[in-house]
């Protein structure tokens, strides 16, 4: 039971929603990737840019012991870097996961859980490390830009 001065977290699923209303965005439950035209299901926020373009993330896709509501900033930058911007300032995903980790090391300096919460970023950063290729393919880039990328990452 929590105390009179204990707030209780709130979730992933309740912070993609805030975030995306404050945002003026939508929630769908299936997006449709611009260039592979893979169809991803789960929860997406959809909103227009300044730039009158469509920008979509979705925090953390997979989270463990409730560390996808403690990094949801962090996964939210990590969305907007994998999809946004190797089209508009050529990131890779290499660079994306390195700014990503970094993050989330910074966030848990603040806390008082330091250690578990560095060994959860660390477990966070090897998931998208090694499996995140199919949220990098769902990039607003094309799939030469994409190889083109994935090249410059091994230089």
């Amino acid at each position: 039971m929590l105390s009179a001065c204990t707030a209780a977290p709130i979730s992933h699923q309740q912070q993609l929603k805030n975030t995306c209303k404050n945002k003026g965005g939508d929630i769908v439950t299936e997006l449709t990737c611009p260039t592979s035209q893979e169809v991803r299901d789960g929860e997406f926020c959809l909103l227009k840019n300044s730039a009158n373009e469509m920008v979509f993330f979705n925090g953390c896709t997979a989270g463990i012991a409730d560390y996808d509501a403690v990094f949801f900033n962090q996964c939210l930058a990590h969305d907007l870097c994998y999809h946004h911007e190797p089209a508009t300032n050529g990131k890779s995903k290499n660079t994306c996961d390195q700014e990503f980790y970094q993050a989330m090391e910074k966030h848990c300096e603040k806390r008082s859980d330091t250690k578990r919460c560095l060994l959860m970023a660390k477990l966070f950063y090897e998931g998208v490390e090694h499996f995140g290729e199919s949220s990098w393919q769902c990039s607003n880039l094309s799939n030469k830009e994409l190889e083109s990328n994935k090249l410059n990452d091994k230089m």
